[in-house]
């Protein structure tokens, strides 16, 4: 059981993604799933009371023990491109899209979140465009390149 700040409530359903780590061992990442939520917030602690079900395969956590919990309760997928490949401009953002002839041309996104090295796109890009990641200083719009696929 777990109680979360009653500012977390409206996101938390049953159903949703968790990850814990032992106090003992945070190398070790148990997966789960928020089980129950209960119908109410707790008035003196200000808080909502949940059960989630850990996957404890060779029952390495035992009843009690104090764990480090993530909830992952606004996942979206979305694409998402390295922070290396955004060029700024004003207040535009733009990318070096990738022809099949291999010619750069500059693309103006739509940027949304920043996460890890990578940078949401919401729009100006489709899934399976081809852009350039690294180098944008050698790179001038309209020019052939000679792409490196990673």
């Amino acid at each position: 059981d777990l109680k979360i700040p009653e500012v977390f409530a409206p996101a938390i359903k049953k159903g949703l993604p968790i990850k814990a780590k032992f106090s003992g061992n945070k190398k070790k990442i148990y997966d789960g799933v928020v089980s129950a939520v209960s119908s109410r917030i707790n008035a003196e602690t200000r808080s909502l009371l949940i059960r989630v079900k850990i996957i404890n395969k060779n029952l390495e956590l035992i009843p009690g023990s104090l764990l480090e919990v993530t909830i992952n309760y606004n996942e979206r997928n979305s694409l998402g491109v390295p922070d290396t490949s955004i060029i700024l401009e004003g207040n535009k953002t733009y990318v070096y899209k990738v022809s099949d002839e291999n010619i750069a041309n500059k693309t103006e996104v739509l940027i949304g979140l920043r996460d890890s090295g990578y940078i949401e796109i919401i729009s100006g890009l489709n899934e399976g465009d081809n852009i350039v990641a690294e180098g944008l200083k050698k790179v001038r719009p309209q020019s052939k390149i000679k792409p490196i696929i990673k």
